[in-house]
Order: structure tokens, then C-alpha cells, then sequence
């Protein structure tokens, strides 16, 4: 991310609103305020507003003495040249504002507009769009959206598509003394589509439509706006069933669409109606059309079942697990995990383990082989996808023949691999990708697919639970006919890669349908900063370690009890340039395990803390409570040369006692002191004891 050559601490008001709002039309006026703050003799603070619109913004000059707003839309003046900060005011909304972000690391991905400290480590993030959004139904919907989600801070305008946001050389007069508006990122020619930017933040931008009558595809003699294409499509596939050709089927749509469709559909989405119909043999129309499966004279399929039968059932094939339950044939599975937090190089060393056949982190071979793999990355440009596995491999010593041509690579930023999308007349499955994307498979014999994120795989509201469960319904269709394991990536709803916070696979962006349809998920997080403390991880070095929870939706298995995590070693491609250019580093996943509390004991450690709570007395040296000065750690600690008064030492002889007591050596009772008080304490586990049984007596 670069900032251009002028100082950011020189950037005045007037600066950053002539780019902020450079494509406004003359007629158009910009709003801004400045909230002045006076300390009078008695000390107590007075605020007003001197807030005003302007045609050219060169008028506003630099503003640095108090809380300084601007309106993210403009106005446009009524009859009477008065222009108001109102809805029925609104001109265009020019930039998105997300509102008191703390954490940069996800928005910094995208390169933003701009970056303005508001206060200590707390953020307005700016991205100014290609074209202002002028329908007002619009930039509602997207303002509400934001303050929905919690990106609009506390100010109460934040659902309005006018609501204000700070300006740079401002101050807060929230805090004393002041905090001035510090910009500290600043590129004016960093431009955003609205469509592409909401879909990554995972806000709604549909727009509000007029009310209109149910869509029904047909309505007596006449086919209304909402329902054309569906209409269409399903005569279209009545033709196909009787035998109907492509030419013959678009004639006929041109008649029906001429005579039915109030406005009629454009004659290039007849031809696209009837083209996919005709792709399908007459028996198997019900692919392309909305509706039940039909057999070839067009009926309904008997729908009923048969009786259970035991032996029948248990001899149905396994399921198919080509690298574990996250990879198994035939079905839709997926990684969940916030911006930066190693989802991508994780999954790449799935992929390069399922090709070569051997697990990275041991050498060993892979259950089932060798695979073939086809990884599709819709986000970044191919020379990053390269860069990232070209790291693993240098890393573990892969050479070209270990690989050979098993593993696929494609990626995408253009749209070819949307199989979804939302219009004016409702969702639209492309089945011309979809059934691409079965052929390629079956044709090059893929066993596992990899798609990375799903987010760039459709077009469709995040947020709109129908039209994502066709979206995964779909990629379920190709996983079955191409028998393939089909694995998704999906990012976190507002979560940082830095993020301390328990993650769920109810905490992925969008509608609650995306997991609920998977077979299986995992969930991918940073180390938390308490992990790094207990472990004794520098802070500096957190980011590396990367924890990935097997058990995030373990559908098909008893699940793994336990985490799986990894560090990111630095790795040099060695791809230096004469020029200056460095060689890249790339962080490759190396398995990495935790300490456990008995590292570094020797096998006789535990018969020796045994020997020593069998000659100690509880009260004084066993006690189960860590504020006494007879807590059972402190002997743990005595007897193993343990600082049980550190919090790493702590740590450790907690993690000793938990393991003595799970594997049945020492137990707590209940032990009365000399005021017949009970005192929960330790003592070895007498053989053949049972839970509960303990003779207060023994005690004395």
C-alpha cells in the first residue's frame, strides 16, 4: 500500500474533499461541520456546530480547530437554491465509510482509500467508489446494512445514506487532551466497485424495490417483470421433453415473449433461454428447468420409498475420505477462517500432500495416494497462487516429479467461474459453468476440487439464505457428478486475522445456509494473545502460529478431540532481480505442538510427587485452593523444581495435577479442619477406591 508523495499531515479539508467528490456535478453541494469546543471560566465545555454546504469545496479551507465532519453524500438544493442534509436532499453517495474498525488487518487487503485515526488504535476506513451510487433505495440499503453490522459507530445518523464521517485535521474533543484526526493512509486514485466492495465486507446491497405483485410466471394471458425468465425457461423445457430443437424452441420463446412478457425480455435472453434448454437430452430436461425431476414424457417421478432392510444397509460402500473427513468424495466441505489468517497456504498444503502422497510434516505416505487436484483461486493473481505453493514446496524438498501433472491450477478475477447471480428477475444459475466445470473434472479425472473463497464464486446477496443454498446446492450437484471431494474457502463476518475471540462456523460471512449444507468444516484462527502468554510465545511472533479446530462441523465422524496447529516459516524463493529487487518470502505451515506441562520431566517424576503427597499433610501441603499458602502446586512444584509462584510455572503444575487426576492417581475430597470446616483437598487415589468414598478420619 503506497500514499502519494504530499505529506499526509498536509492534507487540509478542502484537499480531501475535491477528491473525495472530484466527479460532482455543479449543481451538487458538499456538507461539512466543525463541532468547536470553548473552555469557559467555569471550566465547562460548550459545543456548537458551524456547519455549512458548498458548490466548490475549496471554500471550506483547512478547518483544524475542533471535531471536523463531512457528509459522505452530496445534496442537491431545492426550488428555493436551500440545500439541507436530508434524504429528500440526496444527490449521490460517494464513498464507504466502515466506522470504529480496530483491527486493519482484513480492509488493508483491499488497499482503501484512505485510513483516519480517530482516536488511539480506533479507525474510520474510506473507500471512495468508481461512480456515486445516485439511487437513493441504493445507498440506503447499504448505509443501513452498515450500521447493522456495527460499522457505523454510535453516531445516530449512521443507518442514513447522508450520515457524517470524520475528515482529516480535525480533533476529538472526546478525550483530554484532544486526539487530532491523524491520516495515515492516503490514496486518492484507489477507486471501489460498490458491488465487489459490499460483497467482501459481507453487507447487503440489494436494492429496495418498488412493491409489485408476486412474481408468477404467468398471470392469465400476460407474464409480469419478475417472473419472464422462469416463465420462459420452463416452456422452454416442455418443448425440449417433446423433442424440440434449439432453432425451434427459440422461435417459439420469441412468439411467447412478444405476445406474454410485459416489458418483453431482450431477444439475446431468448436465445440464451433456448441454447441451455437444447443442451439437455429430453430426459433430463429437469436440469434447466425450475421443478421436480420428470421422466422423458415430462411426469413427475413416483414419490414414496422402500422398507429398511439391515443387511442391505450395512453393506453400503464407506464413505470416501481422500485426505480425512475435511476431503471425501462426493461431498461439499469447507475452511473457515478470518482475512490473513493462513487459509489459502493451509489448504495449498492439503493439496500438495494429496498429490504427492505424502504427508509433509512426517515424510510418510498418504493413506490413499496419489491424487489429482484442481485448485481454483477467484481472488488473487496467479503469480501470488504460484509464489505460495512454489514456498511449501522449497520448504519440504518437492520436487516436479513428485507432482508431475496432478495438480491443476486455475485462477479467476474476471467472473468466469460464477455459477450464480442475483437480477432483476431473481436468482439466475448459470448451468453453462456448472456443467463446464463437471466436464473438466470427469475429463482430466479430478478427485478433489478447491475453491478459493467462495465469495467470488456467485453473485448473490451473502445475506439471502435461499439463494446461498442454491449456490452450495450446485457445487453438491458437481461434487456427485463428478465424483469429486469439493472444498470451499469462506471467510469470517467481521473478524480480524488477530482476532482473540472463539470462532464458530456460525461467525462465516452471510447466510447461516452456507455451513448448514456442508458435510464438514474447519475453522482457522491466530494464536490468541493468553495462548502466546501460556506458552511463552513472544507477541512479536504471534502471527505465525496458526491453529486449525478439525471439529468445526464434524458431520460424518466422532470428530478430532484434538486442535491441529502450525507455524508459518519464513521460506526465500530465491528470485532475486539485479535491479533491487528482493527475493520474496513466503510463510509455509510447518505442524507445530503446543508444550505440554510434562515436557522435560523424567519418567520417575510422578512417583516422586506421589511419594511426597503420601508423607504430606493436606491441609498444609495439599490443598486444592491456589490462594493458600498450602496449595497442592507448591508441593508439585517443591518436589519437580518447578517456580510455582510464576505464571509459565503456574501454568505447568495446573497442567500436572489435571493429568494425575485424569489418569487416577490423586484425587480431591473433602477434608474437615480442626473446626470441622470441609477444605477440599488432595491425596493419592487408594486402589480400588471408588468416586466419593473417602474416611474423613484418615485425615487425623
Amino acid at each position: 500500500m503506497e500514499s502519494p508523495s504530499i505529506a499526509l499531515e498536509n492534507v487540509g479539508l478542502s484537499d480531501f474533499l475535491r477528491v473525495i467528490f472530484n466527479a460532482k456535478p455543479e449543481n451538487e453541494r458538499v456538507f461539512a461541520n466543525i463541532t468547536e469546543t470553548r473552555a469557559p471560566s467555569d471550566s465547562d465545555p460548550r459545543k456548537f456546530w458551524s456547519g455549512r454546504s458548498e458548490s466548490e469545496v475549496e471554500r471550506f479551507g483547512k478547518w483544524h480547530a475542533g471535531n471536523t465532519y463531512y457528509c459522505v453524500a452530496t445534496v442537491e438544493p431545492d426550488a428555493n437554491g436551500v440545500a439541507r442534509r436530508a434524504m429528500s436532499h440526496f444527490g449521490g453517495l460517494y464513498v464507504l465509510v466502515l466506522d470504529d474498525v480496530r483491527d486493519l488487518t482484513p480492509f488493508f487487503e483491499l488497499d482503501p482509500t484512505y485510513v483516519l485515526e480517530t482516536s488511539t488504535g480506533n479507525y474510520q476506513v474510506g473507500f471512495k467508489f468508481t461512480q456515486p451510487i445516485r439511487n437513493l433505495a441504493v445507498a440506503k440499503a447499504l448505509t443501513k446494512s452498515l450500521s447493522d453490522q456495527g460499522f457505523a459507530g454510535n453516531d445516530p445518523s449512521g443507518n442514513s445514506a447522508v450520515r457524517w464521517a470524520r475528515a482529516p485535521g480535525g480533533r476529538n474533543w472526546k478525550y483530554n487532551p484532544p486526539f487530532t484526526h491523524r491520516l495515515i493512509v492516503w490514496q486518492p486514485d484507489m477507486l471501489f466497485d460498490p458491488e465487489n466492495l459490499a460483497a467482501f465486507i459481507g453487507l447487503s446491497l440489494e436494492p429496495i424495490r418498488e412493491e409489485a405483485k408476486p412474481p408468477s410466471p404467468v398471470t392469465g394471458d400476460s407474464i409480469e417483470e419478475g417472473g419472464r425468465n422462469q416463465a420462459l425457461t420452463s416452456m422452454a423445457g416442455a418443448m425440449r421433453r417433446r423433442g424440440m430443437g434449439e432453432e425451434s424452441i427459440y422461435a417459439a420463446l420469441s412468439v411467447e415473449n412478444a405476445a406474454k412478457c410485459i416489458p418483453p425480455l431482450p431477444d439475446a435472453d431468448i436465445a440464451t433461454i433456448a441454447r441451455s434448454v437444447a443442451r439437455y437430452e429430453p430426459s433430463e430436461v429437469f436440469r434447466a428447468t425450475v421443478g421436480g425431476e420428470v421422466d422423458a414424457a415430462g411426469k413427475l417421478r413416483p414419490i414414496g420409498g422402500l422398507p429398511f432392510n439391515i443387511a442391505e444397509s450395512m453393506a453400503i460402500e464407506p464413505r470416501d475420505f481422500l485426505n480425512g473427513a475435511m476431503f471425501t468424495r462426493k461431498k461439499v466441505t469447507g475452511t473457515f477462517g478470518a482475512g490473513a489468517s493462513a487459509k489459502s497456504q493451509i489448504t495449498n498444503v492439503d493439496a500438495l500432500e494429496m498429490v504427492t502422497g505424502i504427508r509433509l510434516n512426517t515424510g510418510k505416505p498418504t493413506k490413499r495416494g496419489k491424487l489429482r487436484v484442481w485448485l481454483i483461486n477467484v481472488e488473487d493473481d496467479i503469480d501470488e497462487v504460484l509464489r505460495r505453493l512454489a514456498g511449501i514446496c522449497k520448504h519440504y524438498a518437492l520436487r516436479q516429479e513428485d507432482i508431475e501433472d496432478r495438480l491443476i491450477i486455475d485462477n479467476d478475477r474476471d467472473g468466469r467461474y460464477v455459477i450464480a447471480e442475483t437480477t432483476r428477475d431473481g436468482l439466475v444459475v448459470r448451468n453453462v459453468v456448472v456443467d463446464a466445470m463437471v466436464d473438466f473434472a470427469l475429463t482430466h479425472k479430478v478427485d478433489v476440487i478447491i475453491v478459493d473463497p467462495l465469495v467470488h464464486l456467485h453473485a448473490v446477496s451473502e445475506n439471502d439464505n435461499a439463494g446461498m443454498g442454491a449456490v452450495i446446492g450446485k457445487l453438491r450437484h458437481i461434487a456427485d457428478k463428478s465424483n469429486v471431494a469439493l472444498h470451499i474457502i469462506h471467510h469470517m463476518r467481521k473478524q480480524g486475522a488477530m482476532a482473540t475471540s472463539e470462532l464458530t462456523i456460525d461467525d462465516g460471512r452471510g447466510a447461516g445456509s452456507v455451513a448448514s449444507a456442508m458435510r464438514a468444516a474447519r475453522l482457522i484462527r491466530r494464536m490468541s494473545k493468553s495462548e502466546a502468554a501460556d506458552w511463552g510465545i513472544l507477541e512479536a511472533d504471534r502471527f505465525r502460529y496458526i491453529r486449525v479446530d478439525l471439529n468445526g462441523k464434524p458431520n460424518m465422524t466422532a470428530g478430532d478431540s484434538a486442535d491441529r496447529w502450525y507455524r508459518l516459516e519464513s521460506v526465500g524463493l530465491d528470485n532475486a532481480r539485479p535491479d533491487g529487487r528482493d527475493q520474496d518470502e513466503i510463510g509455509a505451515p510447518v505442524r507445530w505442538y503446543p508444550p505440554k506441562p510434562t515436557d522435560g520431566l523424567d519418567s520417575g517424576a510422578f512417583e516422586r510427587v506421589l511419594a511426597a503427597l503420601s508423607a504430606a499433610d493436606p491441609l498444609s501441603k495439599a490443598r486444592n485452593s491456589k490462594a493458600s499458602t498450602g496449595w497442592f502446586g507448591h508441593l508439585v512444584g517443591e518436589t519437580l523444581d518447578i517456580d510455582s509462584t510464576s505464571d509459565a510455572g503456574k501454568k505447568q503444575v495446573d497442567g500436572i495435577i489435571a493429568q494425575m487426576v485424569g489418569s487416577g492417581q490423586v484425587e480431591r475430597f473433602d477434608c474437615p479442619d480442626s473446626k470441622r470446616r470441609l477444605r477440599t483437598c488432595y491425596r493419592v487415589k487408594p486402589t480400588g477406591a471408588k468416586e466419593g468414598d473417602f474416611d474423613e478420619n484418615e485425615a487425623f
